[in-house]
């Protein structure tokens, strides 16, 4: 008999409903999907630690911190998860605040050319097209800073909007 009360009291309290607490909306931008370092967004939401923490986090993946800003701007994202060079937005007047967890060095970027191509240095590049995910990116910025920094004047390179995602890699 004890047996059975104490299943029948857990089974009552199985069948209770559960009330648990309004979950805060919040929409999370990134600028990169695959992106390492804006990956962590991505466990939280599937591990449920936001949810834990009263949160229904959706996260919503772009191709380009150019777009994300938009975004932003438009009041469509909550919270933008993008490389530093969309902080000069900031500072142009968009409606945004720029938090920065400073780095001592650049995570490694490379620029990729196919396999029987003729260039093989960076000097090579010259007078080259440069696919960038979206204008004002960092991969913007990056190449744009390489003919700068390479003294190739404002002509030395042509940037190329390709998008981010893994075709748009590839077909680059």
């Amino acid at each position: 008999m004890h047996s059975f009360f104490r299943a029948a009291i857990s089974l009552a309290i199985v069948a209770l409903p559960v009330l648990a607490p309004a979950q805060t909306p919040l929409t999370i931008g990134k600028a990169i999907s695959s992106a390492s370092v804006m990956l962590p967004v991505n466990l939280g939401v599937e591990l449920g630690i936001f949810t834990k923490r009263g949160l229904d986090v959706k996260v919503v993946d772009f191709t380009g911190g150019t777009k994300l800003y938009q975004a932003m701007v438009a009041g469509s994202v909550d919270i933008g998860l993008a490389t530093g060079s969309g902080m000069a937005f900031t500072a142009k007047g968009a409606p945004i605040v720029a938090v920065c967890e400073d780095e001592a060095q650049m995570f490694p970027t490379a620029i990729a050319v196919p396999w029987a191509s003729d260039i093989h240095t960076l000097d090579e590049l010259k007078g080259k097209r440069i696919g960038v995910s979206s204008p004002g990116s960092f991969t913007d910025w990056l190449a744009t800073h390489l003919a700068r920094e390479r003294g190739w004047g404002a002509n030395g390179i042509t940037n190329v909007t390709i998008g981010n995602d893994l075709a748009s890699g590839v077909a680059g």
